[in-house]
């Protein structure tokens, strides 16, 4: 994760954690089973979406001077960003 802040990296592990069970929940039905590769892609792909939106999110709260934006004072957000 990056980070050496042990809260932000537990809460970060909490919220993947979740979304990829939903996720892997969703295929449990399917006959063959997913790869690893399958699966490690998978997590690469949304980890990047996710760092995306936070990134465009705080260039939009840069330019429009909305600085006390909730996800701009979110420390793990931040040092998600700074990874």
């Amino acid at each position: 994760m990056r980070t050496t802040d042990e809260k932000a990296a537990h809460t970060w592990s909490r919220t993947l954690t979740t979304e990829f069970d939903a996720m892997l929940n969703a295929f449990s039905f399917l006959i063959d089973p997913l790869t690893e590769e399958l699966i490690a892609s998978y997590i690469q792909t949304r980890m990047q979406v996710i760092i995306d939106d936070l990134r465009r999110a705080l260039r939009i709260e840069r330019m429009s001077g909305r600085k006390n934006a909730p996800h701009a004072t979110h420390r793990v957000q931040r040092a998600v960003l700074r990874a």
